[in-house]
């Protein structure tokens, strides 16, 4: 099962609480562990409790790795962060560099309070530093973003410096709509079907497009497809937005807005 873990690491790889708790699955039993506030991860890849299996792992994968020519730098996804904002130019950049890409996979399940994950990035950081020189992940990351803010990349509100904003809507991007006026099936758990809408904002703070967000596999998508109109037509009622904003540049920007049918 560990063999699995780790081949995620390279397929498109991160997630975890480091600072708080730990969620340790013990004989299908949950407990929860506090935890103290843990040693940087920089330190802890040299001198690895002999108790944590996780890191050791992660580490021996990654010395394989690099003994073998492979060099990758990393970027964390797990705990709702996904990094997707500079994934795509850095993979363009790495080649430059005769570096590989790969998102490093936080856990955020653990088999015993001892482990700690993030060794894998943690040593191909030390790796690439000691090769580039101090200071070369954030010129990395500082030249991914300079390359999608000149090739107008669209870029998720969640992952901009400045999130853009859609002025009027609910809190947490919620508009609500009759489920009874517009005739909307309700689910096999008796509610109604809500949609998930992508909005596009311009540098402008204007928007300019919409798109249905389908990822449930319930055979609802006819319906789902039908309600679209009704979705766009309510939310064209918004007009006033402002723009996102990524090292002080404005951005066209993809917004995630749900429409919900009560």
């Amino acid at each position: 099962m560990r063999k699995i873990k780790f081949i995620l690491v390279l397929l498109g790889l991160f997630s975890c609480k480091h600072n708080q708790e730990k969620v340790i699955d013990v004989n299908d039993q949950i407990k929860i562990i506090k935890l103290k506030k843990p040693e940087d991860i920089k330190s802890y890849i040299h001198k690895v409790d002999s108790r944590d299996l996780l890191c050791l792992d992660e580490l021996k994968l990654a010395k394989a790795q690099v003994d073998s020519g492979k060099v990758v730098f990393t970027l964390k996804r797990g705990e709702g962060v996904y990094n997707t904002r500079q994934a795509k130019r850095l993979k363009e950049l790495c080649e430059k560099y005769k570096l590989y890409f790969g998102f490093d996979e936080i856990e955020d399940s653990f088999e015993n309070e001892y482990e700690r994950a993030g060794c894998y990035g943690a040593f191909m950081d030390e790796v690439i530093e000691k090769k580039f020189g101090v200071g070369f992940r954030e010129k990395l990351l500082k030249e991914a973003d300079e390359l999608s803010i000149t090739n107008n990349d669209t870029i998720n509100a969640y992952e901009c410096d400045v999130r853009s904003e859609i002025y009027g809507l609910e809190i947490n991007n919620v508009v609500y709509l009759s489920g009874k006026k517009f005739n909307v099936k309700r689910t096999q758990h008796g509610q109604f079907l809500n949609l998930d809408v992508m909005v596009y904002i311009d540098k402008a703070g204007k928007i300019i497009g919409y798109k249905l967000n389908k990822f449930i596999d319930d055979n609802l998508d006819f319906e789902r497809e039908r309600l679209f109109g009704v979705a766009v037509k309510e939310l064209k009622k918004y007009k006033e937005c402002k723009a996102g904003e990524i090292r002080g540049k404005k951005v066209i920007t993809e917004n995630f807005v749900t429409v919900n049918f009560y």
